[in-house]
């Protein structure tokens, strides 16, 4: 609780005058005591001399038992001031006279004195209404004591003088207090408080930011040097504050400065196609722009003042690099490596710059998305070996068909000359002193047919590869019509259910397939059974890749998937089988290239989708893995937005 000075200064006056007060009382109760003593000594010293004087006469009266005697007696000296009670005693301390008034309230009349009592003395008796003196004197004749007399003497003047005194010295320090209490308060109002009162206002108007208020002088003493301080704190303080107010100005000015810098900064920083990302020397992130966000898909907000290592996944770094900028302050480039966001597989680049000006401790990291500088570094990769490939193939067609016609044309007359049915077969046999049916069953014997067979078999299957290869390197442009690629997937989907050879190899039925199309998906300008021919080879691939899983709690899944990116329809073939490693996707698509053996393939299938989505239809075709470990090829056809928005 705040106590004010005024109140403060009334409390030390009156705790003060409590003092001198109780000091004035002290000294007063001595002088009391000792003025009641000498008063009781005077009293006393009167009934000495009355019971002296009274004595022989007392005697008399008892001894000669004349109670009329003993009144009167009793009755001279009722007259006398102060007595209150007399009261005659025999020997045995029975009462024999008294005086006849009646005893104060509370009091009791003995008849009895008490032996303890049976001898002169004085004794006092203090009640809350009467203080009283008694004097018992013991009467004695020829020796003996016949009686006594008790005689009690009021004190109430004493009393009566003490509450005066004590009255007295009350209205004395009573009117003392209140001068003081007057005379001070004024005093110390108008030389202290009122000056100091002045002062604090003076400083509540400073701290509501009145600077230059200045205090009347009053009086030349402490409270006027202070004043005179005071006023010149106060000078000072305004010329503090206004150099404050330039100063904050000029600071104001600078923060406005630097944080459109900051914002410019910022905004550099942000507009870059690069992520940016700022680390200081313990690889805690302390920038993180908006390309970070968009390549991570994680916002600023989250990924400052965490460390970068919590990202390691994500943009392809170690400790190792980290600690290697940091420590030995050199540029290091990490080297492209593919990442899963989403659905999409990323390639990304990350740069590390050390810090070295102003001596900032920390590194700025760039990554970039190189996902379609690679993808266009493999395109231009695969399309000049398509091209030398193409070349290749069209001259080794050539070279190919003339022998193995050949081959072919010769196996079938060897065949005929063999058969039984022709008559210049027969004949010739039998110019050679043998007949056909001995020659046959030699053939069979030696197994000469089913030779001739499997030269026709490899022959026929070697014009079906140089068949393939010049389909390879020939650009058709079929009939193009406009088709639902949910549709194409539907029908694809049931051929290989049908299809005698999947179902030979395995069945095609016990896969599950998961349709997750775009329901309101624009059709496409194609041709129609090259497309399918894609559909079948992925499906057909993917079944075969499944297919070598032993475990019985596994079931093959196809995921076929349809949207609409842009001006770009995407179809989507997802498989949960082994899955391919990096250096196997990137080879995939080239001609020859295959995982199977020898006898299951020839290695053209995925090369000639390729083509055929990226040569013929202006598409383009990646593969990638997937979350589930599987293999996901990715399809894009353009759409025909000038002629064709039929969904």
């Amino acid at each position: 609780m705040k106590l004010s000075l005024r109140y403060k200064t009334s409390l030390a006056i009156l705790i003060s005058f409590l003092v001198i007060s109780i000091i004035v009382g002290k000294i007063e109760l001595n002088f009391q005591n000792q003025r009641s003593l000498a008063t009781l000594e005077k009293n006393q010293l009167l009934l000495k001399t009355l019971m002296e004087r009274d004595q022989e006469s007392f005697a008399n009266e008892i001894f000669e038992q004349s109670i009329r005697a003993l009144q009167i007696r009793i009755n001279a000296i009722m007259q006398i001031t102060g007595v209150n009670h007399i009261r005659v005693y025999n020997s045995n301390g029975h009462l024999i006279n008294s005086d006849n008034t009646a005893s104060p309230k509370g009091e009791k009349l003995t008849s009895q004195l008490e032996p303890g009592s049976r001898k002169t003395m004085f004794s006092l008796n203090q009640k809350p209404d009467i203080e009283s003196l008694t004097y018992t004197k013991e009467i004695r004749a020829i020796g003996e004591t016949i009686g006594f007399v008790t005689i009690d003497y009021s004190l109430n003047d004493i009393r009566v003088e003490k509450q005066k005194s004590w009255l007295l010295i009350g209205g004395i320090l009573f009117i003392i207090f209140i001068m003081m209490m007057l005379v001070l308060n004024l005093v110390l109002s108008h030389m202290i408080i009122k000056p100091i009162t002045t002062l604090r206002d003076s400083m509540d108007k400073i701290r509501s930011k009145k600077i230059n208020e200045q205090v009347i002088i009053h009086t030349e003493d402490e409270i006027g040097d202070l004043s005179r301080t005071f006023n010149q704190m106060s000078n000072e303080l305004l010329n503090s504050y206004k150099t404050l107010e330039d100063q904050n100005r000029a600071l104001k000015k600078s923060e406005n400065e630097i944080n459109k810098i900051k914002l410019y900064l910022s905004s550099i920083i942000d507009s870059m196609p690069s992520a940016i990302i700022g680390i200081d020397n313990d690889g805690n992130i302390t920038q993180w722009n908006r390309e970070a966000e968009k390549m991570t898909r994680i916002n600023a907000q989250s990924a400052l003042n965490t460390n970068i290592m919590d990202y390691s996944s994500i943009i392809g770094l170690e400790e190792k690099d980290i600690k290697k900028t940091l420590l030995k302050k050199i540029i290091h480039i990490k080297k492209k490596k593919s990442t899963i966001i989403g659905r999409e597989a990323k390639t990304f680049q990350a740069t590390l710059y050390p810090l070295t000006d102003s001596g900032l401790k920390g590194a700025v990291i760039r990554i970039d998305d190189i996902t379609e500088q690679v993808l266009m570094q493999e395109a231009m990769i695969h399309s000049e070996k398509m091209k030398s490939v193409g070349g290749l193939a069209a001259g080794m067609a050539h070279e190919i068909n003339n022998p193995l016609a050949g081959i072919l044309q010769n196996a079938q007359v060897i065949a005929r000359r063999l058969g039984k049915d022709l008559q210049i077969n027969q004949k010739t046999a039998k110019e050679c002193g043998t007949s056909m049916a001995v020659l046959n069953a030699y053939i069979k014997k030696r197994k000469i047919d089913q030779l001739l067979t499997n030269v026709k078999t490899a022959g026929n299957r070697a014009a079906r590869i140089v068949k393939d290869m010049l389909s390879f390197i020939r650009k058709e442009s079929g009939n193009f019509v406009s088709h639902s690629m949910n549709q194409l997937f539907d029908e694809t989907v049931n051929l290989a259910k049908a299809d005698y050879d999947l179902k030979k190899k395995y069945d095609f039925k016990k896969i599950k397939i998961k349709k997750e199309y775009q329901s309101d998906l624009p059709k496409v300008l194609c041709e129609r059974t090259q497309i399918q021919q894609v559909f079948f080879n992925l499906l057909k691939n993917g079944a075969y890749a499944m297919n070598g899983i032993e475990d019985n709690h596994y079931t093959p899944i196809f995921i076929l998937r349809t949207r609409q990116i842009r001006n770009m329809v995407q179809m989507e073939i997802e498989d949960n089988g082994p899955g391919m490693d990096e250096k196997t996707r990137k080879q995939i698509f080239e001609p020859f290239f295959t995982t199977k053996p020898v006898d299951m393939g020839t290695g053209l299938g995925l090369s000639i989708s390729y083509f055929i989505i990226t040569d013929i239809h202006k598409g383009k075709m990646k593969a990638e893995p997937a979350r589930n470990k599987g293999t996901r090829f990715i399809i894009q056809l353009p759409l025909d937005t000038k002629k064709y928005h039929e969904k």
